[in-house]
């Protein structure tokens, strides 16, 4: 499902970081390496416009909006808010809490569901969510971004890209005395676009689900560093290799195993019905398998032949633990989405405070 990213939206979430900009401690810091100007804080900030765009589109329906969490915090509180605090109606009465605050720390009414947005760029492979933040019975909304590197654009003013301005960038051709490589380029003249890109719901999906196609990574402590999980970077046709023994390779969830390392979850789909998968060769980087039939692996559908799977090394400086997957395993198990139990929960909540 995807959801526009809207010039009012953008405003809102630009807005609300100039505000968190202003009353954020952490960037105020006396330690240069920890400050942030107000575009590198935009930019850390953006992807909270998921929160209230997704689940506006995906309300549009119903007589009642999601209240996301627009709250500014201290330094001493332990900013545990869930995404999603509860339900108003068109005219802003509150018609179900999800959460309270008590005292610097967010707790959940009973028999309330508890929501997160889990946000990543197209251009990103792996979802991680630290396992301080994750539980079995929490819903989890994975949230593609793919919005315009350039969305800020949109909100300068029009003379910010005057053509006199833009003029003023012409150099002289008398500096140049050679240029045999191309390597000095004339800009294109900005103009300010209002297509930003737009989200993309994956899907909602419990803990207990999400642990199933996971990895708990551990984080860096004083005696060892974070581990480094190995994920499927590429998957390339290759010659064939014999093996004496090949190792067939289960349809669903697969974990592949080498000495030394640590590797993510794969998901494997037998897709047709005289699939069959073996693996050939081994090694700490990549392995070689043979395909019969149609088989995916992740997001890749390969037909009669061999291949070879590269690996790629994530690597972590992190002192969370954190459950790591597949981004496209989210894809994968689509339609076993927890969104339309979670709308009727909603539906249950609205209806039941309202009556």
């Amino acid at each position: 499902m995807e959801y526009k990213f809207e010039l009012a939206d953008l405003r809102r979430i630009v807005y609300w970081t100039i505000c968190k900009f202003k009353t954020d401690e952490f960037h105020h810091t006396t330690l240069s390496w920890k400050r942030d100007l107000i575009g590198g804080f935009l930019d850390r900030w953006v992807n909270r416009a998921t929160e209230f765009v997704v689940f506006k589109n995906l309300l549009s329906g119903k007589n009642y909006y999601a209240v996301t969490d627009f709250f500014f915090y201290g330094q001493e509180t332990e900013k545990n808010a869930p995404d999603v605090i509860g339900l108003q109606d068109k005219n802003g009465k509150i018609l179900a809490r999800f959460v309270e605050y008590v005292n610097g720390k967010w707790v959940q009414i009973d028999d309330a569901p508890w929501i997160e947005v889990k946000t990543c760029r197209k251009t990103q492979k792996l979802v991680a969510i630290k396992e301080s933040q994750m539980e079995d019975d929490h819903y989890y909304a994975i949230v593609e971004s793919n919005i315009r590197d350039d969305y800020l654009t949109a909100i300068f003013d029009k003379s910010v890209f005057d053509n006199q301005i833009f003029e003023s960038f012409h150099m002289n051709p008398a500096f140049v005395k050679s240029d045999a490589g191309n390597a000095i380029v004339q800009p294109e003249k900005i103009v300010s676009q209002t297509d930003l890109g737009f989200f993309k719901l994956i899907g909602i999906f419990k803990g207990s689900k999400i642990k199933m196609f996971s990895k708990l990574c551990r984080g860096r402590t004083r005696e060892v560093g974070a581990e480094n999980p190995r994920y499927v970077g590429s998957i390339e046709p290759t010659d064939r290799n014999s093996s004496l023994s090949p190792e067939e390779v289960p349809e669903g969830i697969f974990t592949y195993t080498f000495e030394g390392g640590t590797y993510l979850p794969i998901l494997v789909k037998y897709l047709t019905p005289d699939s069959k998968a073996e693996i050939l060769t081994k090694s700490k980087g990549f392995f070689r398998i043979a395909i019969n039939g149609k088989v995916a692996i992740n997001e890749h559908e390969l037909l009669d032949g061999f291949y070879k799977v590269t690996f790629k090394t994530f690597n972590r400086n992190t002192s969370q633990n954190e459950w790591i997957t597949h981004k496209c395993m989210f894809e994968r198990f689509a339609e076993n989405s927890e969104m339309p139990a979670l709308i009727k929960i909603f539906d249950k909540f609205a209806g039941n405070s309202a009556s």
